[in-house]
């Protein structure tokens, strides 16, 4: 590396350096050993004599006092930070955000399905509006959820109700819906009104339950897997949903004897699997029928005729389909991950290594699991191009804004297919936000989140139009603009005044024709800066 006269990149990670340069025997890195084969020097003398370019990968993780400490002996002649989330803003040369990645088509377009809680009174009953259905040939009709009393107990049901439903009638006379009635089914403004109030897909009313809260969710991201999954089957994409969880009990627990014991979340999650796969395939089949029945058989369109997505539906059972990844503890029980102080990650490393190791794997049709279950799956570089739908089972508020943005961001990489192709704008054109589109089922507070990660803010607007761009700074040092415009560089170059350290931009020969017709001499344009040894930048 430091003697090579062509570009060379070292990788190296901040163990290798960190520890103390003074420490003897095993404690003692190679990196600060005198070497018999360079000459009893320390490799880091022979690299800081280069006066290398740094370049760090996720800078917030690194940045604790030993390794900062650790960078300065390198003697770079710069430092680059790349990240989405730095702690520390240094000298910003270049930030590409949410909204300028969407823009230039390099993620996912993010949707997001809301659930709200409204009322919690307790003084009329539970409802929940999954969605309104419209139809060119019948009145509108909206899918409800409420509780009904049974000959067993009270249950809750999901029913398609038309306008003038009584939910007193439905529920079998239970006092908490006297005079709650369905008085209006607005498809144009979505919503419909009971009792005088308006509610809206995705709007609880009177539930103070979180688990009917969790169930809403896990329900609404099924449904959401489905309908991406019938549309990308054929095209060789595999879809996956990644679910995040705040205790790995609810996921899966162990009794008296160390047996495994499915969780809350993971017996709801069958639960709802197993009536919405069986709705959507009889789903499918009526459409099918009202298709054929509407259409001359001679002109049935090949493309919606039935696929191998029934089948590849039909040939896995609830438990097959999902599987949780969590750290193991020494007794090789899951448990939930250790979350230093002041950190954002955890120590979740049997996650991140099956989930980077199977990658393939999971990408495969043949592979069942395609629901994931994760405690918080944050560290860097944890994510799956192919996680369609983000959950987030826990408190809306719980963990800062950046932890909410790397959860988002574990499913923002575009999608491959089956052989591994990305599916990106060079492939699909102005098709790939139809293909690459993130759903977060997200309760309020992190719908409002998440609805802003691709729009434009007040603050984004003021802080766009004064961050540098590269071919500004490259316009600047142009051979005939060098002289001109050295004091429109930006300040960063100007201010430096402590060092030695010499910056020399020598540009190439440049001829100009003189205007008596004479030979001209060659101008050789340079210029001279004082920069500081270490310029985080």
């Amino acid at each position: 590396f430091a003697s090579d006269h062509r570009i060379s990149v070292m990788i190296i990670n901040t163990q290798a350096f960190t520890a103390n340069p003074n420490a003897k025997g095993k404690d003692a890195r190679r990196i600060h050993r005198e070497l018999d084969q360079f000459g009893t020097r320390k490799p880091i003398d022979i690299i800081a004599q280069t006066n290398p370019i740094l370049v760090i990968d996720e800078p917030q993780s690194v940045d604790g006092p030993k390794t900062l400490a650790g960078l300065q002996l390198f003697n770079p002649l710069f430092t680059l930070r790349y990240s989405a989330t730095h702690k520390v803003d240094y000298n910003k040369v270049y930030r590409l955000d949410a909204l300028d990645a969407y823009n230039k088509k390099l993620v996912k377009k993010i949707q997001v399905k809301g659930i709200n809680l409204k009322g919690s009174t307790g003084t009329s009953g539970y409802l929940y509006l999954e969605q309104i259905s419209l139809s060119t040939t019948k009145p509108p009709f909206a899918v409800v959820e409420y509780e009904e009393r049974t000959k067993n107990g009270v249950k809750r049901v999901r029913r398609k109700l038309s306008e003038g439903a009584s939910l007193f009638e439905l529920s079998g006379e239970m006092p908490a819906y006297k005079n709650m009635t369905i008085t209006e089914i607005n498809g144009y403004l979505n919503k419909i009104v009971v009792s005088g109030e308006d509610i809206h897909p995705g709007e609880i009313l009177n539930d103070m339950d979180e688990m009917s809260f969790r169930r809403v969710q896990i329900r609404e991201c099924i449904l959401s897997h489905l309908q991406k999954e019938k549309v990308l089957y054929d095209q060789g994409i595999k879809v996956l949903s990644l679910f995040f969880i705040d205790s790995v009990e609810k996921y899966r627990k162990y009794d008296e004897h160390g047996e495994q014991e499915l969780g809350d979340y993971a017996k709801v999650f069958e639960e709802e699997y197993a009536l919405a796969v069986n709705e959507f395939i009889d789903l499918f089949s009526q459409d099918y029928n009202q298709y054929l029945h509407d259409t001359d058989p001679s002109k049935v369109h090949k493309g919606y005729m039935p696929t191998d997505y029934l089948g590849y539906l039909k040939q896995n059972v609830a438990e097959e389909v999902h599987e949780g990844y969590f750290s193991i503890d020494k007794k090789n029980k899951l448990a939930d991950p250790k979350v230093g102080r002041g950190k954002e990650d955890s120590d979740d490393i049997s996650a991140y290594d099956l989930i980077m190791k199977d990658k393939e794997r999971l990408l495969s049709h043949e592979e069942p699991r395609r629901f994931i279950f994760s405690h918080s799956a944050l560290k860097e570089g944890w994510d799956n191009p192919n996680v369609f739908q983000i959950c987030a089972l826990k408190q809306a508020d719980a963990g800062s804004a950046t932890r909410r943005r790397q959860e988002v961001g574990r499913g923002m990489r575009l999608c491959v297919d089956k052989r591994g192709v990305r599916q990106d704008f060079e492939l699909l054109g102005d098709a790939v936000h139809e293909v690459n589109k993130l759903t977060v089922i997200a309760s309020e507070k992190y719908e409002d989140f998440a609805k802003g990660l691709q729009k434009r803010s007040p603050t984004r607007s003021k802080t766009a139009r004064r961050r540098p761009k590269w071919n500004t700074l490259l316009a600047k040092l142009s051979p005939m603009n060098v002289v001109t415009n050295i004091a429109s560089l930006p300040r960063r170059l100007r201010s430096s005044t402590r060092s030695s350290t010499r910056m020399m931009l020598s540009m190439k020969t440049i001829r100009s024709p003189p205007k008596d017709g004479r030979k001209s001499k060659p101008e050789r344009w340079s210029f001279q800066r004082t920069l500081k040894p270490i310029a985080p930048i």
